[in-house]
């Protein structure tokens, strides 16, 4: 497999040979990638699915509207500490059964009200894409 990780800021070489480019942004940018790996996905799937979809179907609308919905998200799992903050979304989204353990503890009643302060409002946006 080949590809390109963006999170060097490096946008420089070339993409023209590289079969995945990793990062929303990069895929957002459309320069040649046919794929995309986002850490979203592991939340919510369907969404990451579809963006990549409207990408490579050339729906930008779509794909922009589903990009801000991902960038949305990102910021909601950047209200606490990582990884704690994404077990906390995927227990919100999905009523999953995380549990943590050492060194990651559960997240501080400040930073529930954070990410859920960020999180309730994009809970109507998400719901199509997390029917079971």
């Amino acid at each position: 497999m080949s590809g390109y990780e963006r999170s060097t800021g490096d946008h420089t070489r070339s993409a023209a040979a590289c079969t995945m480019l990793i990062g929303v942004r990069v895929m957002r940018q459309s320069i040649g990638a046919s794929g995309a790996v986002m850490g979203m996905a592991n939340l919510v799937p369907r969404l990451c699915v579809e963006l990549v979809r409207a990408a490579h179907a050339g729906e930008t609308a779509r794909a922009t509207e589903c990009q801000a919905l991902v960038n949305e998200l990102v910021l909601a799992s950047r209200a606490g500490p990582f990884p704690s903050t994404d077990k906390f979304l995927a227990a919100e989204l999905w009523g999953a059964d995380v549990g943590y353990r050492a060194p990651y503890d559960p997240l501080a009643p400040d930073e529930v009200a954070a990410v859920r302060a960020r999180l309730e409002p994009l809970r109507p946006k998400l719901a199509p894409f997390l029917r079971r």
